[in-house]
């Protein structure tokens, strides 16, 4: 349940959202949880000044696939039936939680390769900097073809105008951008000839491109995947400091 550091992420798509984090970056006290194992377990908040405390009732619902099933490493946790209600100023009951044993395996993320990542860019200013810029991606991309690289993604923005949106109409034109041109492979050498080709802009392609920038990097991917228990052993090894 994210009550305490995950307060205002948590909260990122509803309207008291704004207000909190407001708060929260204009205050030295953030919100804070306490809990009591005595009975009905009772939840301490920190005054928020703004609001009502009960809005913890919204977070028992964030990042739950399955209210009813709701996997820990400790166990699965049903809270389909859980409710909140204030007993006192800043003070929340919540009862109805219900618990059935783990489950046999570990959810574990793993790190692998994944091919390379290339990228060059170049910048183009004043008149027609846009219809230059779209030129020179043209232009990368028909000689990486020709040259006989193949991509599982190639991407060319033009940042200042679509590289967080895509393409747009109605837009008004930026007096300057930049060409980014960056391609995913299994290929090194392909991923190399990205960076290769935006450099060949300067006296290949169209006039006005300055600061070229390249790069290839590893891709490392993450996949989560289950993991039977009894393939993890687990030691514990007291060490005391000399």
């Amino acid at each position: 349940m994210a009550i305490d550091g995950q307060f205002n992420g948590a909260l990122a798509y509803s309207k008291f959202k704004r207000r909190v984090v407001y708060y929260l970056f204009h205050n030295e006290k953030c919100p804070r949880l306490a809990h009591a194992r005595k009975g009905n377990e009772l939840l301490a908040m920190q005054a928020l000044e703004i609001g009502n405390v009960a809005h913890p009732d919204f977070e028992k619902i964030v990042e739950i696939d399955d209210p009813a099933a709701y996997i820990t490493p400790d166990c699965v946790l049903d809270m389909s039936a859980i409710s909140l209600a204030e007993v006192a100023p800043d003070r929340i009951q919540l009862s109805g939680a219900r618990a059935t044993p783990r489950t046999p395996s570990y959810k574990v993320s793993v790190g692998y390769f994944d091919g390379y990542l290339g990228e060059g860019q170049l910048s183009y200013g004043g008149p027609g900097a846009v219809a230059r810029a779209h030129l020179a991606g043209n232009i990368v991309k028909e000689r990486l073809s020709i040259r006989g690289f193949s991509f599982d993604d190639l991407r060319i923005d033009l940042i200042g105008l679509d590289s967080l949106h895509g393409p747009g109409k109605g837009r008004p034109e930026p007096y300057e951008v930049r060409l980014r041109v960056a391609g995913r492979s299994e290929s090194r050498a392909a991923a190399e000839a990205v960076g290769w080709e935006v450099a060949a802009l300067y006296t290949n392609g169209p006039s006005g491109g300055a600061g070229d920038f390249s790069s290839v990097r590893e891709i490392l991917a993450v996949q989560s995947v289950l993991l039977e228990r009894d393939l993890v052993p687990i030691s514990v090894k007291q060490i005391e400091a000399p």
